[in-house]
């Protein structure tokens, strides 16, 4: 069927051709009335009498009017839009999915990388998988019409491009979700993408090539499959008690539940035998548990490792298809030095490439009021003996009460007032000024904490300048590092070793540590510019693949697990095929 349509189409160009050269003075004067690019692509009118050739040439290959219409039909998204075009204006409307032979074997292998990408937490009828296949059929049966053709090559080519640009960059801009969330994703022209992918025959391989690079993301998607598998066997784990309490040495009906579970979660490598008691081995299992939660490792059975082994299983699914799509919205990780921070963990990694060689404890925004933004920027200097200019929200609503209670607040915490916010206001005495009629809307000082060990900045900050005035820095607030959830700042984000960190990335200045105590001791702020600037990544992963092998989760501190999902599931589920084409 499609090598008589093929020598057929071959016979109509001669002819079409030789007919427009005999009317060329007829086409001159009727340029503008071809009836489709592909007729222009063919130069010939619309005007002479070969417009039943002309037709049938068109329901063969495509022409944009049909195309655009079935964008418009598809309720495809501008940017996939322009790549659609793209690719077929770049290759003449000719189809890319089919031969003289049919079907084409990368249009069989489409179909496995459709079928394949539920292995990412996407849906494969996202992308049309059972449309695909019904179409197959049909271009295949020996009464297929031009229309078949036409409507097959348009929804293998639509389905490639919308795979690929998830594959690439997630199927959602967070951004548009939450003002607070700043992505810089990674970015590839998918028409001429496409295009070698064909050229080579590589679509699958050209779509694994997608995916983001980092290791964590390929755990994930081991995770995704073993909790699949879990779901699969359907296993009968009663949700434990809120009430309950277990210690090492206590009787329970509930040991052996929860010995199976933590096997199957894989915190143990063997069923452990229980005979109804809180053993210490079990109780092992349950520390790593706890370690895997962010929860205090005791081995202790109580409130917050109850909550945590108490999650659905399709919970975590879905927690983990989430946290996959956001890795798709990260730019990639370069090769050098590079700073990662994830909130919901509370912790900090310096990577050489896909090392991590430096990690400590953060403190983060608090939760309910200043919540640390997601974005990525670059690290350019070190600020040592820093001054802390208070925020007017800081001062008005902090600082004022006090304020009226005592003006001697101020010296005591090695505070200065200046009359405006102006670099040469001068300063003010705090005592000369009748603070109870001084209204918050109407506040006009500027308050500045000097250097020194009260200082709330501590000694030493790490500057990426940015229009949200996030910044790394000491505390002299070390006792809260102990706390398990440690969101406690005002948006920035509070180091565990700021010494570490500082001579760490001023190592090939030839600053140790002494060299950095020094200048975190000065009494007057210096800066001191990085060898060169480091990438900085603030990230919100509640679901992730260590190092060792095992899956980590973290509670969703902000809310951004329960704002996104929904969106997410709607974005990514798949829709109802459309009729037509």
């Amino acid at each position: 069927m499609k090598t008589k349509i093929y020598q057929q189409i071959a016979l109509l160009t001669l002819i079409v051709s030789i007919l427009a050269a005999c009317n060329s003075e007829q086409q001159q004067s009727n340029s503008g009335g071809t009836a489709s690019e592909f007729s222009r692509f063919f130069n010939f009118s619309s005007k002479v009498d070969v417009d039943e050739l002309s037709n049938a040439m068109q329901k063969e290959l495509l022409d944009s009017a049909g195309i655009y219409q079935y964008l418009e039909k598809e309720e495809v998204p501008p940017k996939l839009q322009k790549d659609f075009l793209t690719f077929y204006k770049e290759r003449e409307y000719m189809p890319a999915w089919l031969d003289e032979d049919g079907m084409t074997g990368e249009a069989e292998d489409l179909i496995k990388a459709v079928q394949k990408s539920h292995e990412h937490g996407l849906d494969p009828e996202n992308y049309r998988l059972q449309v695909l296949d019904s179409l197959r059929r049909e271009v295949e049966a020996d009464n297929a019409e031009m229309e078949d053709y036409q409507l097959f090559d348009k929804t293998y080519t639509l389905s490639y491009l919308k795979l690929a640009s998830h594959l690439l960059a997630g199927g959602l801009e967070p951004e548009k979700l939450d003002a607070m969330w700043e992505t810089s994703s990674r970015k590839k022209d998918l028409a001429p993408y496409l295009a070698e992918a064909l050229e080579e025959e590589e679509i699958v391989e050209s779509l694994e090539r997608l995916e983001p690079s980092f290791a964590t993301y390929e755990g994930l998607k081991h995770a995704l499959a073993h909790y699949r598998e879990l779901e699969k066997r359907n296993e009968k784990w009663i949700k434990l008690p809120g009430s309950l309490v277990l210690r090492p040495g206590d009787s329970t009906e509930y040991a052996a539940q929860l010995a199976r579970k933590l096997y199957s979660l894989g915190d143990t490598e063997e069923q452990l035998e229980t005979r109804g008691v809180y053993t210490p081995e079990l109780a092992a299992a349950v520390a790593s548990f706890q370690e895997r939660h962010g929860i205090k490792e005791d081995g202790v059975v109580a409130e917050n490792t109850l909550a945590m082994l108490n999650v659905p299983i399709s919970e975590r699914i879905d927690q983990i298809k989430l946290n996959l799509e956001r890795l798709r919205w990260m730019p990639e990780r370069p090769d050098g030095r590079y700073v990662v921070v994830n909130v919901p963990e509370y912790m900090l990694y310096v990577f050489e490439g896909a090392d991590s060689t430096l990690q400590m404890r953060v403190i983060v925004g608090e939760a309910y009021n200043s919540t640390t933004p997601i974005f990525n920027d670059t690290m350019e200097y070190i600020s040592f003996s820093p001054t802390w200019t208070v925020p007017m929200s800081i001062a008005t609503e902090e600082m004022l009460p006090r304020l009226r209670k005592n003006p001697g607040y101020l010296g005591s915490r090695n505070f200065k007032l200046y009359e405006s916010w102006q670099e040469d206001a001068p300063e003010v005495n705090p005592f000369k000024i009748n603070w109870n009629k001084v209204e918050p809307d109407e506040f006009p000082y500027r308050i500045v904490q000097q250097p020194g060990p009260s200082n709330a900045l501590g000694r030493v900050k790490f500057m990426f300048p940015n229009r949200l005035s996030i910044y790394l820095h000491d505390t002299p607030s070390d006792y809260l590092f102990d706390q398990a959830e440690r969101d406690f700042s005002h948006g920035c984000i509070r180091v565990e070793k700021p010494v570490e960190l500082a001579t760490y990335l001023l190592q090939e200045k030839g600053f140790g540590r002494e060299e950095v105590m020094e200048m975190m001791n000065l009494p007057e702020p210096e800066n001191v510019t990085l060898p060169e600037e480091v990438p900085v990544f603030i990230e919100y992963r509640t679901a992730w693949m260590g190092q060792e092998g095992r899956v980590h989760f973290r509670e969703d501190i902000y809310g951004h697990d329960r704002t996104q999902m929904g969106t997410f599931k709607e974005a990514l589920a798949s829709t109802e095929p459309k009729a037509g084409n």
